[in-house]
């Protein structure tokens, strides 16, 4: 089972398979997009953060992140972008992100907190297992608190 985790320390030093970040349209980053400093990347693909343009990046020497790879998800425009959208765009890219093992986000950052609250709620409430650790749990993920979700069941 491949766990995902809702992180709000910096994306530079979040230790995961993948760091999966928001792109809104424009593209305006979303929380963590600055920091891995991969927005330039995503344009020059020709992006501009529509539902679907997703950019993965895999780590390289001088890259500012701690993950083996960065997974920018294009979610549309900021105003729209609510609980369901999130459910939704993090549905969408499961599949690509399932061969990472673990995966943490910013995605629930993109909201106030009182719907930052919701947004990890609303993940809470799929159907799951517990995630087990294992010695390729990375050391900074296990440190934190997270949410763990089956990517099984979400879309």
């Amino acid at each position: 089972m491949t766990t995902f985790a809702y992180v709000s320390t910096s994306t530079r030093d979040t230790g995961a398979g993948v760091l999966v970040v928001p792109v809104f349209s424009g593209p305006e980053p979303g929380p963590g997009v600055r920091e891995t400093r991969l927005l330039d990347a995503y344009v020059a693909a020709k992006h501009t953060g529509k539902k679907g343009e997703n950019l993965l990046v895999t780590k390289r020497r001088g890259d500012r992140f701690a993950a083996d790879a960065v997974l920018l998800v294009g979610v549309g425009a900021k105003d729209e972008f609510d609980v369901p959208a999130l459910r939704r765009a993090l549905g969408r890219v499961a599949g690509s992100t399932r061969r990472f093992g673990t995966v943490a986000t910013t995605f629930a950052l993109a909201f106030d907190a009182r719907r930052s609250a919701e947004a990890v709620q609303a993940a809470d409430q799929q159907p799951m297992v517990p995630p087990q650790p294992t010695a390729h749990t990375p050391p900074v993920m296990a440190a934190q608190p997270y949410t763990p979700i089956d990517l099984d069941h979400l879309g």
